[in-house]
């Protein structure tokens, strides 16, 4: 079995694959023969070790032969810019660019061909990301699936500051004053977070077509607003793991007491999990997970598997 983990800010997302991913990987065509085993989503919440030792319960029944990092761990170097080249150029090239937002970061990769042109990312601010979400919906007093289901409820939006959430969060109260209800408000959320992506690339176009990944990507409210912004580009994104997926492209052999072993003593002195800092590509610096709710409101949008596991949502 191939295990992929990713380390974000907030969370460890694991995915586990039967071992002939590591074929499937060399042939774009069998891309439908991928399967995953067990795939989980691990709150850090400020103690690495407690996360890891979650992770290892999780892994107890599975018998682990390889392992791909989405960071440098202990002696194990891993370039994961290079990882999700390989897998946008393996099973999604005709994706010009890849919307990656995740609990604090937002990264927006660039393709020309084959080759990963550029990187932008939203610096050291965290507004339009997964964390501003849901600060966002407990200032509403929601839970996120109830959130994404207000959001969902209407066309109607509320116009709110995306430059951060401070800004957002007084905008809110003087909305509250002026009665506006929760689900304009919402809405003006999740409409803030496509309109930073647009921020980000100053306005560049995103190409005829985008995968939209990392744990926001299945806020189906966020994904409707992209579309929306971005009109004129096909957004997509898929079920399994973005970032866990592209780490089985420099998978190391390894069991699950070495695993163990190696993630204890990396991270043994180490009270808390910071996150990387914003991925610069040639200089060129510029300016999680979310579960579907089973009730969403399936007269705004639906969200369904596709062979491809692309996630469509339209309107209807």
């Amino acid at each position: 079995m191939v295990l992929g983990l990713e380390f974000g800010a907030s969370n460890i997302t694991f995915v586990a694959f039967g071992n002939n991913i590591l074929d499937i990987i060399q042939d774009p065509a069998r891309m439908g023969e991928i399967f995953v085993l067990q795939q989980g989503v691990i709150p850090i919440q400020g103690n690495i070790k407690k996360a890891i030792n979650i992770l290892m319960d999780n892994l107890q029944t599975l018998n682990i032969t390889h392992v791909g990092f989405s960071k440098n761990i202990g002696s194990i170097s891993v370039n994961h810019i290079k990882d999700i080249e390989k897998l946008r150029n393996t099973f999604y090239s005709d994706y010009s660019t890849i919307i990656d937002i995740g609990a604090k970061n937002t990264k927006i990769y660039t393709f020309e061909g084959q080759k990963l042109s550029n990187i932008y990312t939203n610096g050291k601010c965290a507004a339009g990301s997964g964390s501003f979400i849901e600060t966002m919906a407990e200032r509403l007093d929601f839970s996120l699936p109830e959130f994404i289901k207000t959001a969902l409820k209407t066309d109607e939006y509320a116009s709110l500051s995306g430059r951060c959430a401070v800004f957002c969060e007084s905008d809110i109260v003087h909305l509250f004053q002026k009665g506006i209800t929760k689900d304009k408000i919402a809405h003006g959320i999740t409409r803030v977070v496509a309109l930073n992506v647009k921020t980000i690339l100053e306005n560049r176009p995103l190409g005829a077509k985008a995968l939209f990944v990392g744990g926001v990507s299945q806020n189906q409210a966020v994904l409707c607003d992209l579309r929306k912004v971005f009109d004129k580009t096909q957004v997509d994104t898929i079920k399994i793991p973005f970032g866990a997926l592209a780490t089985v492209f420099s998978a190391t052999e390894m069991n699950k007491q070495e695993l163990k072993d190696i993630l204890t003593k990396h991270f043994d002195k180490e009270v808390s999990f910071e996150y990387d800092k914003p991925l610069v590509l040639n200089n060129k610096h510029k300016s999680d997970s979310i579960e579907s709710d089973e009730g969403e409101d399936d007269n705004i949008c639906s969200l369904r598997l596709h062979p491809l596991h692309l996630i469509e949502c339209r309107e209807t």
